[in-house]
């Protein structure tokens, strides 16, 4: 399993009725249909090849009174490496090229604030790496609204990483191999490399670790799993 979070203010956004792109406001708008929603995640590297086993987008929603989930549907842009948005750029999110097979958000309200994790969409990923020969670097979601449901997000400008949106992916490669929960990925030269073995440090003395998590919004991943 492998979670990728917005890192920058100008990789979350919304698109509105006026088909202008806006990626500096603390919140993620989408209250009216033909407004849409971008995010955009780096380093994500998934392989051609790699079976698709689970793949779940995470968003805070920002109120009680903007939480409506009716007439919402997301997708993957299906493209290898796709850019991030470009703010004031007329039609940036709706431009890009939607995978095939919309996942609806669900229907009536969520009823609390906080993070809250979305439908499955590994159909949509599996599409990207199948369609592109893996998904490169990055990787873009896009959620768009048909209807006048108000659903409010917060974005990476509004508190960094402790509200802005992830993903979680769990996959196989090619040889059926699990990626990447088996093993910590490090970079070396600007290249990644599946790390084996994770050994901390105490007291002058070096410890194997086994499982290591981290916090995201007051919620523990897993990066590394090897019990």
């Amino acid at each position: 399993m492998a979670v990728f979070q917005v890192e920058a203010d100008g990789d979350d956004g919304d698109e509105g009725t006026t088909g202008l792109v806006n990626v500096t406001d603390s919140t993620i708008q989408m209250f009216f249909a033909n407004t849409h929603a971008g995010f955009h995640f780096t380093g994500v590297n998934i392989p051609s090849g790699a079976t698709i086993t689970s793949a779940k987008l995470t968003i805070w929603i920002h109120d009680t009174a903007d939480d409506f989930l009716t007439g919402k549907n997301m997708v993957a842009e299906n493209a290898n490496n796709p850019d991030t948005w470009e703010a004031g750029l007329g039609g940036d999110i709706t431009g890009r090229t939607d995978t095939d097979n919309p996942v609806s958000l669900g229907s009536g309200d969520v009823g609390s604030s906080g993070y809250y994790e979305l439908p499955e969409m590994k159909t949509e990923i599996q599409q990207v790496v199948d369609d592109n020969s893996g998904t490169g670097d990055a990787l873009n979601i896009i959620i768009h609204s048909t209807t006048t449901n108000d659903l409010e997000i917060e974005s990476h400008v509004a508190d960094t990483t402790n509200k802005s949106a992830y993903i979680t992916i769990t996959w196989t490669e090619g040889g059926g191999e699990p990626a990447p929960g088996k093993g910590l990925q490090v970079n070396v030269g600007d290249a990644w490399k599946q790390a084996t073995m994770v050994q901390i440090n105490i007291g002058d003395t070096w410890k194997t670790v086994t499982k290591m998590q981290i916090n995201i919004g007051d919620s523990w991943k897993t990066v590394f799993d090897d019990t």
